[in-house]
């Protein structure tokens, strides 16, 4: 695989990881369920810690990581 296919296919899954920390903060804020609020808590920072790991490897590649989401979340 080439680098900017790479990069592209890693780009996509850093704005999938934004998407979900877009959708997980949502539910976070509309819950009032403690067990949830961590659930989600933790699943946000799941979802950091993996952008992280993207964005390295991305700007490993001397590639440009995006930081958008895909997905409008209306609330």
């Amino acid at each position: 695989m080439d680098k900017n296919k790479t990069v592209k296919t890693l780009n996509k899954l850093i704005q999938v990881n934004n998407d979900r920390i877009a959708g997980y903060k949502t539910a976070f804020s509309e819950t009032t369920d403690i067990s949830l609020k961590a659930l989600f808590s933790n699943c946000i920072n799941t979802s950091k810690f993996n952008n992280k790991a993207l964005i390295f490897e991305v700007e490993k590649l001397d590639g440009k990581p995006i930081f958008g989401t895909k997905t409008a979340f209306i609330c």
